[in-house]
């Protein structure tokens, strides 16, 4: 008697799961196709993915080669090539490295240009901030030690990576402006401040003794 009611019980499911299916077939289809599909996506996107990090890895390494070897002009046109600020990763150190050899064969525009992408990208802030040191360097360097001093600006401030060096270089460009107290006044900045490195605090300690003297 046990087995008849059994044997209901079961045809009484098989039977509900049939009108469920028969109820619900297209929107489970749906969830089921959108999963697969999405597992699929992810699967392929993370190996494109990998496959572009190869690849940049691969033309990033091909340029140093070309820079080892003395072929700085081969080298610089396969930094060009890879340059992308936004793309992060070793297109964004391409960036720093056209720039770099950009300034280091006198065409301080292109270099210029570059530093100027990174620091408007969307790389993280230490990456901007020293696209901004490294143009601010230059331009000091190139006796545009006002135009330098605007840029180091906001860079001196607290909270920002490279704080120490930006205070020092704005010195720098007060002094080579005429402006000596300014100079040891921002010196004075640096002597005081804890966070200061020990380089940048030896530094700072010599030119702000022949200032005072």
């Amino acid at each position: 008697m046990s087995d008849i009611f059994k044997e209901v019980e079961e045809e009484v499911r098989r039977d509900q799961l049939l009108a469920l299916w028969k109820k619900y077939r297209v929107l489970i289809i749906v969830v089921v196709l959108a999963v697969v599909l999405g597992v699929a996506g992810f699967q392929g996107w993370t190996a494109y993915v990998q496959h572009q990090r190869t690849q940049a890895a691969e033309a990033y390494g091909a340029a140093e080669a070309h820079l080892a070897a003395g072929e700085q002009q081969e080298a610089a046109e396969a930094f060009a090539e890879l340059a992308d600020p936004d793309a992060g990763g070793y297109a964004l150190l391409a960036s720093f490295e056209v720039a770099r050899l950009a300034a280091e064969t006198g065409n301080g525009d292109l270099a210029l240009e570059y530093w100027g992408r990174i620091a408007e990208s969307s790389a993280a802030q230490t990456f901007r901030d020293a696209a901004v040191l490294a143009a601010a360097r230059y331009r000091l360097d190139a006796g545009e030690a006002s135009e330098a001093e605007m840029m180091l600006e906001p860079l001196g401030e607290p909270g920002r990576p490279y704080r120490s060096l930006a205070v020092e270089l704005s010195a720098a460009a007060a002094l080579a402006q005429g402006e000596r107290e300014t100079a040891r006044e921002r010196l004075e900045v640096l002597l005081a401040d804890v966070e200061t490195p020990p380089g940048v605090r030896e530094r700072a300690g010599e030119l702000a003794a022949t200032l005072a003297e």
